[in-house]
């Protein structure tokens, strides 16, 4: 019988990284005979977290180190705890593989290693400030920049979500290891596409300008009335929201589930988006992508999102007027958003590309290594074979 594959990963309970690693981490042990210990940072779980970890055969190791490197636009103080604490949890639990989705420039350890980029904040921060060279802001993007690149070439393989978000890293970051475009997956009960009445839902924070909810609230007082539009995220604001306009914070990963099974309509307004995970979900939901027209959403839907100018509010309001005036349009672009997920964005799909990647990992460190007696890819062995899967890239 083939011995048990051990994996340790990075999570966090700040970000949409929780979802991904239990989803991943789920998908694995359905189809390897695995041990999987996670390292968590930000605190302690939340109630909802905590009922998502009922009946998971996976261990758990919560730490109140910060996830973010740029907390407060100052470097991370923990870094140097972080590495205690994993080369203890290396040195105990032995992983066959470390499956990192945060980087640390001195986690430079005698194990493959895999770094999964879901976030990158210097682009974003470039991206919408303008930021004086001689300011301090800019200095500490300068220090994450050097620790990001660092951790990159630490890795044996960099793993992005989608083909634009891999094009911004190489363009960001100097690193010369392999990128592997691994798209996001879930693991979800699809719902109905028919709707009772017309609900919009985006996501996203006021204080992330690239969300455009303010594009958003300004178009919000032309539409009818009848039209409901919930925000999930942080509102921050002091002026009056218009009448049709609901903010939803503080919402569990349960509760944000029946927010989009409840509405009929997802709008992807960012002007950056890394792995378009919130739209994901919704289209599960059975709603209709309505998105920015940028680079990234027209990867990850095709043809089968309603696509909107970019940045237009003009254009947005009158995409929104279409898909409500037109069922059949709104059905359709639903169903095919749905099916669209279905068989991409799906976890079983996701594991099997990740099983495969770590199975090629330990071939290539089995050679390296000048005692070759065990084969660290018999661990792998077993997993069960689809005829249906086919690779994404």
């Amino acid at each position: 019988m083939a011995s048990k594959f051990r994996l340790l990963m990075t999570t966090d309970v700040k970000s949409e990284v929780w979802d991904y690693s239990l989803t991943l981490s789920k998908a694995l042990l359905k189809h390897i005979n695995a041990e999987i210990l996670i390292i968590s940072m930000g605190g302690k779980p939340t109630d909802s977290q905590k009922k998502q970890l009922e009946d998971l055969n996976i261990e758990f190791q919560f730490t109140d180190f910060s996830p973010d490197f740029l907390a407060d636009n100052e470097i991370n103080p923990d870094i140097s705890e972080i590495k205690t604490t994993f080369e203890r949890s290396i040195k105990s639990f032995d992983p066959h593989i470390v499956h990192l989705n945060h980087g640390y420039p001195d986690l430079n350890f005698d194990k493959p290693c895999i770094l999964a980029c879901h976030a990158n904040i210097l682009n974003k921060k470039i991206w919408n400030d303008s930021i004086n060279r001689y300011s301090p802001l800019y200095q500490n993007l300068l220090n994450y920049k050097q620790i990001i690149n660092k951790s990159l070439n630490n890795a044996d393989i960099v793993i992005a979500p989608s083909r634009f978000f891999a094009e911004n890293l190489i363009k960001t970051f100097d690193f010369i290891k392999g990128i592997k475009i691994i798209y996001n997956g879930i693991d979800y009960k699809p719902h109905s596409c028919v709707k009772e009445s017309p609900t919009l839902v985006t996501f996203g924070n006021m204080s992330d300008s690239s969300k455009h909810i303010n594009l958003l609230l300004n178009m919000a007082y032309r539409l009818p009335d009848n039209i409901k539009i919930k925000i999930i995220g942080d509102s921050q604001l002091d002026r009056k929201l218009p009448k049709n306009v609901e903010f939803l914070t503080n919402l569990s990963n349960f509760e944000r589930w029946d927010v989009y099974k409840n509405s009929s309509i997802y709008l992807a307004l960012s002007n950056y988006e890394s792995n378009g995970l919130a739209s994901i979900q919704a289209a599960y939901s059975g709603c209709a992508i309505l998105a920015n027209d940028i680079p990234s959403c027209k990867e990850l839907w095709g043809d089968c999102a309603y696509i909107f100018d970019r940045d237009d509010a003009n254009s947005l309001m009158r995409c929104i007027n279409n898909l409500v005036e037109n069922p059949n349009l709104l059905e359709i672009t639903s169903r095919n958003c749905q099916a669209k997920a279905l068989s991409v964005f799906n976890s079983k799909r996701m594991a099997y590309e990740y099983i495969n990647l770590y199975k090629n990992i330990l071939k290539k460190h089995q050679t390296k290594q000048t005692d070759n007696n065990s084969c660290h890819s018999e661990v792998l062995t077993h997993i069960t074979k689809d005829p249906n899967h086919e690779s994404i890239t």
